[in-house]
């Protein structure tokens, strides 16, 4: 099974001494049955006390306090991950709407995969998955057909947005990076009671021009 090596540093720099910088961090490997972490070593400056918690769904995050006064911390995070599950190409069910929404309704989980949250956009919205989704269509073949829109229909640019920028304002511009991308085609997957939901993580260089290698990723599982 393919084994991955990331080093992740996160620095921060101030212009006058700071103290009591109360930080949460949400770096922590998701281990389940497709991947296993097998070392993580997480460096401080400071070496403060760390509270980890782990969520609703199973995602590890930790707290922590640096007390003393300083100009520079560091967040270094060290892993090996080991991958398990196969890699197949995607390929369509014949899995309709009315089976997705019988099985959605018998799992809270998904139930709240589904939520819609965002209302200012809805026309805009609807617009869009108008010209996607067809009487007839899989379920599979819905999602696959989301992300070709997003991809043929937004721009890759980086720096005219941040982690403040809300799904409205990426529809006004049509432009982004992943995150962008990802919070989108969330709102278009749930918009169709899909369940969904926004993943962060690695695609791992393999020097073929793939957006996003090499560095935090984020997309979407459905």
């Amino acid at each position: 099974m393919p084994v991955f090596n990331i080093h992740h540093i996160t620095k921060y720099e101030y212009d006058r001494p700071v103290k009591e910088s109360v930080n949460k961090i949400r770096i922590y490997p998701f281990a389940d049955n497709k991947q296993e972490a097998l070392y993580h070593e997480l460096n401080i400056t400071g070496q403060p006390d760390i509270l980890v918690m782990t969520d609703y769904w199973g995602n590890r995050s930790g707290t922590f306090n640096l007390m003393q006064s300083h100009k520079e911390m560091i967040i270094e995070n060290k892993l090996i991950v080991r991958t398990l599950g196969s890699s197949q190409p995607f390929t369509d069910t014949v899995a309709g709407f009315n089976e997705l929404k019988n099985e959605v309704s018998n799992n809270l989980a998904l139930l709240e995969l589904s939520r819609i949250e965002e209302v200012d956009l809805r026309n805009e919205m609807n617009k869009m998955l108008d010209e996607i989704h067809e009487p007839g269509m899989t379920v599979a073949a819905v999602i696959e057909k989301c992300s070709h829109y997003v991809y043929n229909n937004f721009n890759y640019i980086k720096g005219i947005t941040n982690i403040e920028t809300t799904v409205e304002e990426i529809l006004q511009i049509r432009s982004g990076v992943c995150q962008d991308f990802a919070h989108v085609m969330l709102e278009m997957l749930r918009s169709l009671h899909i369940p969904s939901r926004y993943v962060s993580g690695y695609i791992c260089p393999n020097k073929n021009g793939m957006r996003g290698e090499g560095a935090t990723h984020a997309w979407v599982e459905a």
